[in-house]
């Protein structure tokens, strides 16, 4: 769901597991997220694409910035196992009636700026930077252990391993349950 703290003010994007055990936490438009495998059976492609879709379905607007073609992005392939059970064209279907728009190899950086939610992976510092500069909205990436240096925003990062999910400014470590079945994170 997406709330407004005040007029005037910027949007929060509230998630999942991660807000059912920290109340008031989410994607805020002055912060940068990444998440990160915590061990090896981490899946931050699965949270991403939960994040992406629980957006979209309350209203956001959301951009995925993709570096490559979409096939070759795990969280696009998450994105169809939870919309359609892995059907592509049935998940392509799903998401017109939703408002996501995916952008890859470079294209797309100018619908940023009126975007509610970002999700651009595989990004460097500088193209990091380039793109707080479009956008006031909350950017989600992955993979990436950016630092305060990297971005004109601070950066929140969450690490996702198979059954707890740590927000690293918070020290807060929530227990989860990886389902593969959805795939799709749940609170223990």
């Amino acid at each position: 769901m997406i709330s407004a703290f005040g007029k005037g003010e910027e949007m929060k994007i509230v998630m999942g597991p991660l807000t059912l055990a920290c109340p008031g936490w989410g994607l805020e438009g002055s912060r940068v997220t990444t998440l990160v495998a915590k061990g090896t059976e981490g899946r931050p492609d699965v949270l991403a694409a939960q994040i992406l879709c629980g957006a979209a379905l309350q209203g956001a607007r959301v951009v995925m910035l993709l570096p490559a073609a979409r096939e070759q992005d795990e969280t696009w392939k998450m994105m169809i196992a939870q919309l359609a059970d892995g059907n592509a064209k049935s998940a392509v279907q799903a998401m017109m009636g939703l408002s996501i728009s995916m952008y890859t190899c470079g294209a797309g950086w100018d619908r940023a700026e009126r975007a509610d939610l970002v999700y651009a992976p595989g990004l460097s510092a500088r193209e990091l930077r380039q793109l707080d500069q479009k956008t006031k909205a909350p950017i989600l990436v992955i993979g990436k252990d950016f630092d305060r240096e990297s971005s004109n925003r601070p950066v929140e990062k969450i690490r996702v391993g198979k059954d707890t999910l740590l927000i690293d400014s918070e020290g807060v470590e929530i227990p989860v349950v990886y389902d593969p079945s959805g795939p799709i994170y749940r609170p223990a």
